[in-house]
């Protein structure tokens, strides 16, 4: 009896680990630039590079300087982390938050921040044969959207 106990602990142990979510890494990379160009240039190239990709813009606000957005990237994108679900967990989708905040400088450039950021969707089978389970993750950028960004407000 003892002996089917310590198999089955064994087993729940394997499949646990197997099924254990391991988070993003923690991705370190420039979230703001100055630009030796005017407001109105780096705004009108900002907003030509979201329609340019196809991403749709949420909220935006020249006066304040704000564009925001909320993009699906699919599953297989490279430009966020969320983690590795395990051998048994299915990452299905992820979607990305762009925060881009455009400032004038005194010295008549503009200053531009980028900030992304997003989440997963996992899925996991259910062990009795059920509906498998769903569950959100966070994801780190991997810098890949800021440097587009960047590049946009640049003129390239």
């Amino acid at each position: 009896m003892k002996r089917i106990s310590f198999v089955a602990a064994l087993a729940a142990l394997i499949v646990a680990g197997c099924a254990s979510y391991q988070p993003p890494a923690n991705y370190t990379g420039e979230k703001e630039q100055e630009f030796d160009r005017s407001y109105d240039e780096v705004w009108d190239d900002l907003v030509a590079w979201f329609a340019n990709n196809n991403i749709s813009i949420r909220n935006i606000d020249k006066a304040s300087g704000l564009i925001a957005t909320d993009h699906s990237l699919g599953s297989s994108s490279e430009h966020v982390d969320c983690g590795t679900p395990g051998s048994m967990g299915t990452l299905l989708d992820r979607t990305v938050t762009i925060n881009v905040l455009v400032r004038p400088t005194e010295a008549e450039g503009t200053r531009v921040r980028a900030n992304v950021f997003g989440t997963g969707r996992v899925s996991y089978p259910s062990m009795s044969g059920g509906a498998p389970s769903v569950s959100s993750v966070e994801c780190a950028s991997r810098g890949v959207m800021e440097r587009a960004i960047f590049a946009a407000a640049a003129g390239r």
